[in-house]
């Protein structure tokens, strides 16, 4: 964004950004306030507005100016990216981090990150596509980058039919332990003529591990 703004100012032109901030609950600890924010902008519909008979075009029709006056309306909210921004006691930014957000469409204005703040670091976790989507920090540091876990099935012989579910989501549950949840097709194949397919809503513990890599 900022390479973006030098490059317009360069060309003497000014930035404009519609993006708007969901913001959580803020987090504190003893020497900083932790601010997690997701970004979002409204996606909007034009449209002229219609009698039982028809078009109104007394509404939205003026035969003088030969012009039509389309409405503006809000069809949902696209989301971006996620921000963590540390400030001291007096408001200064110690550091901040940026988690994006891929394929989130919603016709409702709701949060979608999960944050667990367990010991030093910071946990950013949401569903999508029965695959839990994370990111790890502490300050500065990246301790894990985007991370792709799939949601676990009940047996191994279960496939997972719904590229697309209706319904899922992710929650905090109690201490540094979330659950994930949602509605899943699933495909079991008895033999290999025969399949027991079924509709399914799963519940799944989640609790992030860190794993010691080697130097």
């Amino acid at each position: 964004i900022y390479d973006r703004i030098e490059k317009r100012k360069s060309k003497g032109k000014r930035s404009k950004f519609n993006y708007r901030l969901l913001v959580h609950e803020m987090i504190e600890r003893e020497n900083e306030i932790i601010m997690v924010a997701e970004a979002y902008y409204p996606r909007y519909s034009n449209y002229a507005p219609m009698t039982s008979y028809g078009y109104n075009y007394n509404s939205y029709y003026n035969s003088t100016a030969r012009s039509r006056y389309y409405y503006n309306n809000i069809i949902g909210y696209r989301y971006t990216h996620a921000v963590v921004v540390a400030f001291d006691r007096n408001g200064n930014i110690l550091w901040d981090q940026s988690f994006p957000l891929e394929n989130i469409f919603s016709f409702s204005l709701k949060k979608f990150i999960t944050v667990n703040a367990a010991s030093d670091r910071i946990e950013l976790l949401y569903l999508d596509k029965n695959t839990i989507r994370s990111k790890i920090v502490a300050g500065n540091k990246v301790i894990e980058g985007e991370a792709y876990t799939p949601v676990k099935l009940l047996s191994e012989a279960d496939a997972n039919k719904d590229k697309d579910p209706k319904m899922e989501g992710m929650e905090q549950w109690y201490g540094d332990v979330m659950i994930a949840f949602g509605e899943q097709e699933i495909e079991r194949r008895v033999t290999n003529r025969i399949k027991a397919n079924r509709s399914v809503f799963y519940i799944n513990k989640v609790k992030y591990h860190p794993v010691e890599l080697d130097n």
